[in-house]
């Protein structure tokens, strides 16, 4: 999840986060996450979608001036 200063209108959105190989933030998706899946996707895929945004729930908030 990452905070969006923005005075009044600050926000926070799950994006999928870049780390590089010593674990420091690289960079984040240009677009929020979205929760969708095809009927081709194997079982249990949707489960896996809500389990990965819970993960990210859970962790504080990147404020997007830790990116540089």
């Amino acid at each position: 999840m990452i905070e969006f200063d923005a005075g009044e209108d600050s926000y926070c959105a799950v994006h999928e986060v870049y780390y590089d190989a010593n674990g420091r933030l690289r960079g984040y998706s240009v677009n929020p996450a979205v929760v969708m899946w095809t009927v081709d996707d194997e079982p249990g895929a949707p489960q896996r979608a809500l389990e990965k945004i819970q993960r990210a729930l859970s962790e504080p908030p990147i404020n997007v001036k830790e990116f540089g």
